[in-house]
């Protein structure tokens, strides 16, 4: 298959600016070879013997082309790829590297052809052509002998006959495991991992994938979209009916954790050399790093090796400091890095990290989880150099020892907090060489267990595919959460459910496995998953109606449809007609995601209840990195009544009744239960009570009848109220709550059902 692109003057441009971007100095020559088979590098998902690898001696990567693909993308997209150090392939880093036609869009999983264009030795050309609806995508990938770039190219036509107005298309890069960094020139801050953002005109518009030992850079010229922190580098545009549009990028891979490279080659400026050496006292830093700002802003760094670095930067004014884990760095120097100049700069002002032990506790002596976050301090610039945030041992309950810079810090400490505690503040200075004991007191204030409601965070990642948190951190982020059940439930595997069973088991926790299914289309949280048992179908290619039942023998008894309102969300893509066997009323609740429009879907699930269709709110908070964000932000409260905690049927049960609500802080305690049903005349009077709390105060409470706000109370930051409703219902209905505190946090109930008396 051929697609001939008809390119405007834009394209133009940036086939210029990558032909500038691929243009290095020639180096030995060594052969490219292309494979099929399973893909050769350790820790890979391609294992299909149809899959395509494309090697030489800088990297390998390989090509899903009858491999599962994750989140239901169609096969053709890099799945694997690795630098090669020595002569040997490196483990894999990558999760998925591809071509996204709009944003995570609905995408099926058919029409894929692959043809190998060139097979070496000097040149690799692979191309694969796929169908976004009636538009045509065709991706190349190009790798040169000795070289540790791939040239990626995508086209996309429109071979229908309506215009595709506001689509974001390009390359992503979702890495498995290891951090992500933008340069400062990318003019973009993200709050959200979801939150799509405009890049600046003149951005770097690149994202480097790294750890210690690794780097994976995707270029993309035509960026003026960023998404998922980076991950997504899109081109916001329109395709018209016969139009083609052209997407040039580059990926780049490194053996070291260095971002230096990747501004070489981005910045086409000629580069001089900056050298010396790296210290604190008499002792050289093993594993130096050298950082390079301009105008206050992170711009690239090097790594050196037994005190000595080398660092090669496009010529221009530099601030540069050194630093290395735990210690606080040095002061800046001001340099000027000119073209081909040779530099010596060392840094000897480095101070070797102090120790602080704390020790959490509840102010009577009960030692509590919690989770600790450098509020204000020295925090490392590159993040495998130290984290931001801790949490308290498994073995050792509530005590933690943190190895630091020197400074002075503050810090907040989060046990149950806003939920049944508030945030702890405390400040403290560390000195190199220095240990200090800080025991912080986080009082409990409420005890929803002891009125017979339990906690739980029904969406959670652990470290695979794109998640980045261990099995043992997922434990220690929920118990401190002082959530009641620990939950994971990664994309379309259980791999890591024994992980945390063990975990569970060992400490004393209860623990509760669960499945994401997640076709392009929506996403499934279902439980109990089993630990031993896999889905059995392939969520890229599967109706809804065959998702479903292969849930169900699996052993689920609870499916919930995920942020339904989000791209790749179920009411959604019903909306849009996207869904495989259309609209399936098979599943039990809806969630309310702390990341995942929630706000829109609210009203939708509403109006389910109104048409006599009750599907519970769940909640979860869907994350996947632990250190930057919260778990159990968003957490149902389960009414468990008299049954034991432990009973997973009992707790599935109240679930799926929705004698539950979710929360993002208020606590809710009901006179009459959510999902009861309750008989009156037209007319007659009918009392709701409720007990509402908040660590941090209340504002208000609404109280929502089909949908729409039928009466508030004022709380005036009370930290709890009893209050009441009184209503006369004239029809059947249902009635429910929206409780916010004072900083602007919610809870939602589930509904108490009116039917009238004939």
């Amino acid at each position: 298959m051929v697609i001939h692109s008809r390119r405007n003057l834009l394209t133009g441009i940036r086939m210029l600016a990558l032909t500038a971007l691929l243009c290095f100095p020639a180096q030995a020559a060594a052969a490219v070879e292309v494979l099929t088979g399973p893909s050769p590098i350790p820790g890979a998902e391609a294992a299909n013997p149809k899959d395509i690898t494309l090697k030489n001696e800088k990297l390998a990567l390989t090509l899903s082309v009858a491999s599962d693909v994750p989140w239901g993308v169609p096969a053709g997209g890099i799945l694997d790829i690795a630098p090669i150090k020595d002569g040997e392939i490196t483990k894999d880093r990558m999760t998925l590297l591809d071509f996204i036609p709009n944003n995570w869009s609905d995408w099926p999983a058919t029409e894929v052809a692959f043809t190998i264009k060139e097979s070496g030795p000097d040149k690799a050309v692979v191309q694969v052509n796929r169908m976004w609806g009636k538009v045509a995508l065709q991706t190349t990938y190009t790798l040169e002998k000795n070289s540790n770039r791939v040239a990626l190219q995508g086209v996309m036509t429109n071979k229908g006959d309506t215009p595709l107005p506001d689509i974001m298309s390009g390359f992503v890069i979702w890495p498995e495991g290891g951090a992500l960094f933008q340069p400062a020139k990318s003019g973009v801050v993200s709050e959200s991992r979801s939150n799509a953002l405009k890049m600046d005109p003149k951005a770097n518009k690149f994202t480097v994938a790294y750890d210690q030992d690794w780097a994976v850079t995707l270029f993309a010229p035509y960026a003026d979209i960023v998404n998922y922190e980076g991950k997504d580098l899109y081109l916001k545009h329109t395709l018209a009916p016969g139009e083609s549009r052209t997407f040039d990028a580059m990926v780049q891979v490194d053996a070291r954790g260095e971002s230096a490279p990747a501004l070489l080659t981005w910045d086409k400026t000629p580069s001089g050399r900056v050298s010396g050496k790296v210290t604190a006292g008499n002792d050289a830093l093993s594993e130096p790093v050298i950082v390079a700002e301009q105008n206050g802003e992170i711009v690239a760094w090097g790594q050196g090796k037994d005190g000595a670095y080398v660092l090669e930067l496009p010529a221009g004014a530099y601030e540069l400091y050194a630093t290395g884990k735990g210690y606080l760095p040095s002061a800046k120097a001001k340099v000027q890095v000119k073209e081909k100049g040779e530099l010596k700069q060392d840094f000897t002002d480095l101070k070797a990290p102090g120790t602080i032990a704390f020790s959490v506790n509840d102010g009577k002596g009960q030692a509590l989880p919690a989770r600790i976050a450098i509020v204000k301090g020295s925090q490392p610039p590159v993040r495998f150099l130290g984290v931001r945030t801790f949490f308290t041992e498994l073995d050792r309950p509530g005590e933690i020892e943190i190895s630091l810079a020197p400074g002075d810090y503050s810090f907040s400490v989060n046990s149950g907090a806003p939920f049944i505690s508030r945030f702890a503040e405390i400040n403290t200075k560390v000195e190199s060489g220095k240990k200090i004991s800080l025991p912080v007191a986080v009082p409990t204030l409420f005890a929803p267990e002891a009125k017979g409601w339990y906690s739980i965070d029904l969406h959670h990642h652990s470290d695979l595919l794109d998640g980045v948190t261990p099995p043992e951190y997922l434990v220690r982020s929920q118990a401190s959460a002082r959530l009641d059940y620990l939950f994971l439930s990664d994309h379309d595997t259980i791999d890591n459910l024994k992980h945390v069973d063990a975990i569970a088991k060992k400490y004393g926790f209860r623990f509760v496995p669960g499945l994401e299914i997640s076709p392009s289309w929506s996403h499934f949280n279902i439980m109990p998953a089993s630990l031993d048992k896999g889905l059995g179908v392939n969520p890229g290619t599967a109706t809804v109606q065959e998702i479903f039942k292969a849930a169900r023998d699996m052993g689920a008894e609870i499916i919930v449809a995920n942020h339904p309102m989000i791209e790749y969300g179920y009411l959604n893509n019903l909306d849009k007609n996207k869904v495989p066997g259309g609209f399936e009323p098979g599943f039990d609740n809806f969630e309310i995601n702390s990341d995942g429009k929630y706000l829109q879907a609210i009203p939708r699930i509403w109006e389910f209840w109104s048409k006599g269709q009750f599907y519970p709110f769940t909640a979860g908070t869907d994350i996947h990195d632990v250190w930057n964000y919260v778990s159990g932000r968003a957490r149902l409260f389960v009414f468990m009544d008299k049954a034991d905690p432990a009973d997973q049927s009992a707790l599935f049960k109240q679930i799926k009744a929705g004698r539950a609500y979710a929360s993002m802080g208020p606590l809710v305690y009901p006179e009459i239960m959510f999902g009861d049903e309750v008989s009156r005349k037209p007319g007659e009077a009918l009392t709701l009570r409720y007990e509402v709390a908040a660590a941090d105060g209340l504002k208000d409470a609404v109280l929502i009848s089909d949908g729409k706000a039928v009466e508030t109370k004022t709380l005036n930051k009370e930290s709890d109220a009893k209050i009441a409703f009184t209503v006369k219902p004239e029809k059947d209905t249902w009635y429910a709550l929206t409780v916010t505190d004072a900083e602007g946090r919610q809870a939602w109930t589930n509904p108490v059902f009116v039917k009238m008396k004939k």
